[in-house]
């Protein structure tokens, strides 16, 4: 909760490119940040309409939001029993003073794989220009290199990362050691692609 009160305009980004965020307090789930386009596909409201005065809008908003709430309670009950987690710390560095981030799978990466992609500049703040044609393979390197180096948070990862992508470039990757060996430890197949490579 305290993370989602100093993100939020981050929050309401992903909500706007179709992801759901749960809240949680002390460790359960309360409440989600989604799109509002999903409150558009829960059918009519089936609970106690507010007082009159509050009007029609505001009602709907609010049975709407209610809807949203009960229709993902089940589907949070089976994520965060059995899911993996979507990234991971790990004991290693991505650069000094960068702990380094693992995603829990390789197929949950599923970031552009062809066009322009613009990195915020705290992923990439070393030079003028943040925009990476992923149809050139030295700037599929280049935007690849930054994003491992300076991820901090999970959505780092899955927005702009794509699972085969990596996998592809991972062998031409110039990385720390600890940090390939993070990624390879969890993943092995980006090891078995770098060693065929070799």
């Amino acid at each position: 909760m305290r993370e989602a009160r100093a993100r939020f305009a981050e929050l309401l980004d992903a909500a706007e490119r179709g992801n759901v965020t749960v809240i949680t307090r002390h460790g359960r789930a309360t409440a989600a940040i989604v799109p509002a386009a999903f409150l558009d596909q829960l059918g009519k409201p089936d609970e106690e309409p507010l007082p009159p005065g509050a009007g029609s809008a505001v009602q709907a908003a609010t049975a709407g939001l209610r809807d949203a709430l009960r229709a993902l309670e089940p589907l949070l009950g089976h994520q965060t029993a059995s899911a993996p987690a979507v990234a991971h710390a790990v004991p290693h560095q991505a650069r000094p003073g960068r702990p380094a981030l693992v995603a829990g799978s390789l197929a949950g990466l599923r970031g552009p794989a062809h066009g322009i992609v613009e990195l915020p500049l705290r992923l990439f703040w070393s030079a003028p220009g943040h925009a990476f044609d992923l149809d050139q393979p030295s700037m599929v390197q280049a935007m690849y290199e930054a994003v491992l180096r300076e991820a901090s948070r999970p959505d780092d990862l899955t927005s702009y990362l794509n699972g085969e992508v990596l996998a592809a470039v991972w062998p031409e990757l110039y990385l720390p050691k600890g940090l390939r060996r993070a990624w390879e430890d969890r993943h092995p197949a980006l090891r078995a692609a770098r060693l065929a490579a070799a």
